[in-house]
């Protein structure tokens, strides 16, 4: 579902557009007619605070409180660092997440809208990945899934939405969009070379704006061959397309020959 000069956050949107959004309210009246039914299931994540219920053996911190750091997989355990500075390892069983609330902070939740998201989350890993891109996820032994963010007062796609597309696999955005103007003028250095008249052409290309054109070689000036034109398409940057015209001489008409290279992302 690749599109050409997509942006990854407008990926991110298009892919947020089908989920279902349902206000919280509805979630929390419905959790109250048959509570025994809905259970929190997010997973621990770096970032959260975190209680400790009993502390190991050789910590000789008297602090209960502090805040996930990561997974140790090698000890198969979260490693926390407690209020006062102190590092320790604990079980999952050994600690609670401590949420300011049972629900999210704001104030719609989502379920997916397509089967494959729903299996993706259920049968492979999802829970866990969404919890590590600051989601709280829900289950409804009646409904399924259901997820919130517990946040307000910043980009939820900058904090929340591309990490889980990402994080999700999908590809529907513009590899070429993510470019840094200097990733740019490797990819074209790789192609046209260095040194002498390729760095003024390197220059007019990466310079150009999506939808701006240059022309090389005839009339108008420089050169470029005809390979070379061809690969910069590659870099998924560029159109390039070989013109041939004729023009009017003083006695006669000549062959106008040039590539005309358009910025397309």
């Amino acid at each position: 579902m690749l599109r050409k000069g997509m942006t990854i956050r407008e990926a991110a949107e298009e892919w947020v557009r089908e989920f279902n959004a349902i206000p919280q309210d509805m979630i929390e009246k419905l959790r109250g007619l048959e509570p025994d039914r809905w259970h929190e299931v997010t997973a621990p994540a770096a970032g959260r605070p975190v209680y400790i219920y009993d502390l190991p053996e050789d910590c000789d911190s008297l602090e209960h409180a502090g805040e996930i750091v990561g997974y140790n997989e090698e000890e198969e355990a979260w490693e926390v660092e407690l209020n006062d500075g102190t590092k320790i390892l604990v079980e999952e069983e050994g600690m609670e997440v401590d949420y300011d609330g049972s629900l999210p902070m704001w104030g719609t939740m989502w379920s997916f809208g397509d089967s494959c998201d729903d299996h993706w989350l259920e049968d492979m890993g999802g829970v866990r990945v969404m919890s590590e891109c600051g989601f709280r996820v829900y289950l409804s032994d009646d409904y399924g899934y259901y997820f919130g963010i517990d946040g307000a007062g910043y980009s939820f796609y900058e904090g929340h939405w591309i990490p889980l597309y990402r994080a999700r696999g999908l590809q529907w955005h513009d590899p070429a969009t993510e470019d840094t103007p200097e990733k740019l003028a490797e990819k074209v250095k790789a192609i046209i070379g260095e040194g002498g008249g390729a760095d003024k052409l390197v220059t007019k290309l990466t310079s150009l704006k999506p939808h701006e054109e240059a022309k090389i070689g005839g009339y108008y000036g420089g050169f470029i061959p005809d390979a070379t034109a061809k690969k910069l398409e590659g870099t998924g940057h560029f159109n390039a397309r070989l013109i041939k015209e004729m023009v009017q001489e003083m006695s006669h008409l000549e062959e106008n020959r040039y590539w005309l290279i358009t910025r397309t992302v």
